[in-house]
């Protein structure tokens, strides 16, 4: 997955050598519209937004939430690898497809009923990964500092991303990601989203 930024100037240029200064949102594009709309019609929205946020707490869980959301809208899984039934890595006009890469990466995207192979196409990109707490592969702790006498269970983590970590310790927080799980019956090994509520005490991360 991929994110992209964009930054503003303080005015525009029409040469290098003719500055044109800025000009106030009324000159540029006319007075601002009266807002028409009503709060409530927005909170349907919003509280799918939220609803998304609450079931994303990781990319594996962001890249289910959205793949879910695609099957919802009528997007076929295509499979890319030609190792699937002909309907499943198809591509037609007016079609809607989405796959996966390590179940934290998705791509998504339509083909117009009258697009011709050499033309153009557009691209949106974000990311589905956010600033957590990441456990390291050997994250157990045999002995706590405390000499074990808490009772409680002390794994490693290490910071990951630019999180505002002071803001952390008065929250609560859970335990969230992808295991690998080997099937009782089929002897296979398979992957797994889990997502755990519990309490978990924070001190000297940072």
């Amino acid at each position: 997955s991929s994110s992209s930024s964009s930054s503003s100037s303080s005015s525009f240029h029409t040469s290098t050598c003719c500055p044109i200064q800025s000009s106030t949102p009324t000159a540029l594009h006319g007075a601002m519209p009266p807002l028409t709309s009503q709060y409530d019609d927005h909170l349907p929205l919003a509280r799918d937004a939220m609803k998304f946020i609450d079931d994303s707490p990781d990319p594996f869980h962001a890249v289910k939430s959205a793949s879910e959301a695609l099957d919802n809208a009528g997007f076929v899984e295509w499979n890319d690898n030609g190792d699937g039934p002909p309907e499943s890595s198809s591509l037609v006009p007016g079609g809607k497809y989405y796959f996966t890469r390590n179940k934290s990466t998705l791509v998504a995207f339509t083909i117009g009923s009258d697009y011709k192979p050499g033309s153009g196409f557009k691209i949106i990109g974000s990311h589905t990964d956010s600033p957590n707490l990441k456990i390291k592969p050997y994250s157990k702790r045999t002995t706590s500092k405390d000499g074990g006498s808490s009772g409680a269970i002390q794994l490693a983590v290490e910071c990951y991303g630019g999180g505002l970590w002071h803001t952390w310790f008065d929250r609560d927080l859970g335990v969230s990601g992808r295991v690998f799980v080997r099937d009782g019956e089929t002897n296979k090994i398979r992957q797994v989203c889990v997502f755990v509520c519990i309490i978990i005490l924070l001190y000297d991360i940072l």
